[in-house]
């Protein structure tokens, strides 16, 4: 399960694939998710225009993990969650 952390409507995410790679996705790797849960609506009581619904395919791409990933300067970078970011299929993001 990834957090969504664009304003595309989804909250979390659920990695159906990894594109290009075999086993786990890494920080900056494409995907393919199953929205579980979206947002809803904001406090003036209108929908907040959402792109996804529950239960949508799309596409991401991976910005954050829990797992070590070391640089090629020597650091190494953990994140306290994995997030991911909501793309269109031709790479762009679903909400700017």
């Amino acid at each position: 399960m990834l957090n969504c952390i664009d304003n595309s409507g989804a909250a979390l995410v659920e990695c159906a694939m990894v594109i290009g790679r075999k086993g786990a996705a890494r920080i900056g790797d494409r995907i393919v998710v199953v929205v579980q849960k979206h947002r809803g609506t904001d406090n003036a009581g209108s929908s907040s225009a959402n792109k996804v619904k529950r239960g949508d395919m799309r596409h991401a791409i991976v910005v954050r993990t829990k797992a070590k990933s070391q640089r090629r300067d020597g650091s190494v970078v953990r994140f306290d969650d994995n997030a991911c970011v909501l793309i269109n299929k031709a790479g762009d993001p679903l909400r700017r």
